[in-house]
């Protein structure tokens, strides 16, 4: 009720009671007559009945909830019930990879989610499928457009298709591993190394599952040491874990596995004959060596390494070396731990290498 409604009743209650009073005084002057004034006529009132209606409480129906009860929608990145009356309900499925049209992501039905990525010196993106070797196992993608007058330094991929790449200067920049598109620069605290090595390892002890971007450094130390980003900050920051091996003077490559294991190629701190590096699995939780090393055989040849990257697909560890001038792909079997020469000659060093968690343990038909 209003003010101004208010003041109008009390307006029309002191007119009543002015009437009364001439009334009254009537009376009096008229004492003896048996005539008496009529009595005023009441002021009509409203019926119950006839009142307005109470206006209804209106709910904000949540966006995709119109259907009311049985409907679900992505609320705060997971699956969220709705309620008869077009509200948010509760939350009944969590989504580590993304939500989307009301169901969690999945994300390694993304294209070519499970093939090895690599990048060449001339920032080129090539798919790398060791299924079509030898001769047909790579495809080019498209030139990297991101960094204009950098070179790479290393790369991964996430269980999105989404490639990562680091630049020499520093600078990351995540591109789309179907057309080579430019998706955004990464930004980074100033306490995060220039370059390091890269992979997304998944805590599948975690609940639920999580990728963490664990990163090589070498910077100037007597060894490389092993840290992790934080990308859920921005900009993005880090930590240090661990140092790695000794007389790794060099900075390591990283790669995964889907079960969520860790494994670095280092290149040999001096040219030796025979000698073209080792694959190590390393604990991610504190960056120290798991099992026996797995050295690479060059088959007698010296040579300083120039270029590296490292990638694990269905079994086997997929090293891309350029020694002096000569870029080349050796396999590594993680079961019986022999290495192979695959590639030789290739026409430009590779510079990094990036596989996803949905790429296969076992090696599978194409």
């Amino acid at each position: 009720m209003t003010k101004r409604t208010r003041a109008k009743r009390r307006e029309g209650q002191g007119a009543a009671w002015a009437l009364s009073l001439a009334l009254v005084w009537a009376t009096a002057a008229c004492e003896g007559k048996t005539d008496q004034a009529p009595a005023p006529t009441p002021a009509p009132t409203t019926a119950v009945s006839d009142a307005a209606p109470l206006p209804r409480v209106q709910v904000n129906v949540a966006p995709g909830c119109e259907a009311g009860a049985g409907a679900r929608v992505c609320f705060a990145g997971n699956v969220t019930a709705c309620r008869a009356d077009g509200s948010l309900g509760a939350e009944v499925e969590q989504c580590p990879d993304g939500c989307a049209h009301g169901r969690c992501t999945q994300t390694c039905e993304a294209q070519g989610v499970e093939l090895v990525y690599v990048i060449d010196k001339a920032n080129t993106l090539h798919a790398f499928d060791p299924r079509a070797l030898p001769g047909e196992e790579f495809r080019r993608i498209g030139t990297l457009t991101c960094a204009a007058g950098d070179s790479p330094f290393s790369m991964t991929v996430d269980r999105r298709g989404v490639g990562w790449v680091l630049f020499h200067s520093g600078r990351m920049f995540r591109v789309s591993v179907v057309t080579g598109a430019c998706l955004g620069e990464v930004a980074f605290e100033d306490s995060v190394p220039m370059m390091f090595g890269q992979a997304f390892v998944r805590d599948v002890a975690a609940s639920p599952p999580q990728e963490v971007l664990m990163i090589s450094v070498n910077d100037d130390r007597p060894s490389s040491r092993l840290g992790a980003l934080d990308l859920a900050r921005t900009p993005a920051s880090w930590r240090a874990i661990g140092p790695l091996p000794a007389g790794w003077i060099y900075t390591p490559d990283l790669t995964t596995t889907a079960d969520g294991r860790l494994f670095a190629y280092v290149p040999p701190a001096v040219s030796t004959p025979g000698d073209a590096g080792l694959v190590q699995e390393l604990s991610p939780r504190t960056g120290k060596p798991v099992s026996r090393a797995m050295k690479i055989a060059t088959g007698g040849e010296a040579g300083s390494a120039r270029a590296w990257a490292l990638a694990h697909w269905g079994g086997t560890f997929y090293v891309f070396l350029t020694l002096d001038e000569d870029t080349r792909v050796y396999a590594v079997d993680r079961k019986t731990r022999a290495s192979r020469l695959v590639r030789s000659g290739l026409p430009v060093p590779i510079l990094g290498a990036g596989v996803s968690t949905c790429a296969p343990l076992l090696e599978r038909a194409p």
